[in-house]
Order: structure tokens, then C-alpha cells, then sequence
């Protein structure tokens, strides 16, 4: 990849479509829209800005933990069909068979927190905002320049940087935290990976799976970001009973 394309892709928001793609070869679909997703049909993720963080909706993080609860049902998949005009589109859907009831309840739960109409069983993913209407699934996804500044809003800072200005405050103390990178003065003894930056040394607990799994999917998601084009955009299916 050229120097020009990897700043490109750095830059661009990763392909939602993408997104959902690895939620389909197994991902976690709360972990990865979690750093991918800045909004989904509105409701509003974690963001990022100089003057500091705002942490996510508490409905929009109910939304990424049913979407991992119907995902590890097993009704969930892509599949790519063609349309009329002959392009393909990929479609994200849920198994109608055997679907228990706590099921049908949680998909119906997805349903209204995101505004979608609850008599119908597929969703067009589109990027942007907000939905046309209540058969679209709108997402904003970010960068990876964005995901890689959103982690860094979850390091523990030390009091003397943010007082000098050298960082803004971020969400550490906060129990939302997609991961926990921590500091201190002394060099940490079971770290699965350690800097010193100035006069602080900042690690991962090497006991602390979920940061360890967060940079694992960073590596996914520089694949996402050389990706090109979005191509074709997913349709969410889901049973109505």
C-alpha cells in the first residue's frame, strides 16, 4: 500500500458494510461497533473532541448488546443476493426457525429503540445519520484515525498533564470503558504491553482480555480501512415470528 492510499485510509470511514461483515465471520458485533460506530439511526456513540468526551447513550449501548445477543443465537448472517438492476447487495439476516420467545422479544427491543417499523423482517444499512424512514438502519462509522483517538481517551492520565494542557480528560474513573490503558511512575511488573512516555509509564494488564481483544480488532480494522470502495450496503433481517 503506498504511502498516499494508507493516509487515504486512515482518513476514510471504514465501509459499515464492512463493519458487519466481521461481525459475520465471528467478531463480537458489540465490541466492533463499538470502535467503529460513532451513531446508529441516532442515537449517539462515544465522541471524541479536544474540549473532551461525551460518553455513549445508555440506548445506544443497549442496542450493540442486543445486537450480541441475537448474534450469539446463531439466527444471525450475510448473504449477498442480486438486485434488478444487477448490482449485488448483501443482506444481514436472522434464522426465522426455532427462534424462542426471549428472542423475539429482544429483536422486537431492537426494533423500537432504533425506530424501525416492527411488522417488517428486513432493514437496509445505509451511512449517514438518520433513516429515510423506518426500513433503513442508518450508520456512522469513523476513521480509524477517529477509533485510534477514541482509544486513547480511555488511558489514565496523569493530574499534572491534563492541568498543564499536554491532554484532555478522558473517560478514566468512568465504569463505560471500551478499554483501560494504565499509568503510573513505576514500571508496571505484569503488563501484556508497557511505554514510558515523559516522565509516566503507561500498559495493559495482561489479565485484562477485553483491551488485549480491542487491539486485536484495531487489526481488523485497518484491513476494513484498505477495504476501498463501500460497494454494496447490508439489509438487517430480523423474525417477526
Amino acid at each position: 500500500m503506498t504511502g498516499a492510499k494508507f493516509i487515504n485510509g486512515l482518513m476514510t470511514p471504514i465501509p459499515p458494510s464492512a463493519l458487519f461483515r466481521s461481525i459475520q465471520a465471528g467478531w463480537p458485533a458489540d465490541a466492533i461497533l463499538l470502535l467503529g460506530a460513532s451513531n446508529i439511526n441516532g442515537l449517539s456513540g462515544e465522541v471524541s473532541t479536544s474540549e473532551g468526551v461525551t460518553i455513549a447513550e445508555p440506548k445506544f449501548m443497549r442496542v450493540l448488546a442486543l445486537m450480541r445477543s441475537l448474534q450469539l443465537s446463531g439466527y444471525f448472517s450475510i448473504r449477498v443476493i442480486e438486485e434488478h438492476d444487477g448490482r449485488p447487495a448483501t443482506l444481514i439476516t436472522l434464522r426465522a426457525k426455532d427462534v424462542t420467545p426471549e428472542m423475539l422479544a429482544e429483536a422486537d427491543e431492537l426494533r423500537d429503540l432504533l425506530g424501525l417499523d416492527r411488522t417488517a423482517q428486513e432493514f437496509r444499512l445505509v451511512y449517514g445519520t438518520v433513516p429515510a424512514n423506518d426500513h433503513e438502519i442508518a450508520v456512522t462509522s469513523r476513521s480509524l484515525i477517529r477509533v485510534l483517538g477514541m482509544l486513547a481517551t480511555h488511558a489514565e492520565l496523569p493530574p499534572e498533564h491534563i492541568a498543564e494542557g499536554r491532554a484532555v480528560p478522558g473517560v478514566a474513573g468512568l465504569d463505560q470503558r471500551a478499554v483501560r490503558f494504565h499509568s503510573g511512575k513505576e514500571a508496571p511488573k505484569d503488563a501484556f504491553v508497557a511505554v514510558k512516555y515523559r516522565d509516566h509509564w503507561f500498559w495493559i494488564d495482561d489479565r485484562d482480555l477485553n483491551t488485549k481483544r480491542a487491539f486485536t480488532l484495531i487489526m481488523i480494522l485497518f484491513t476494513m480501512a484498505d477495504s476501498g470502495t463501500e460497494g454494496s450496503l447490508p439489509v438487517l433481517t430480523i423474525p417477526t415470528g
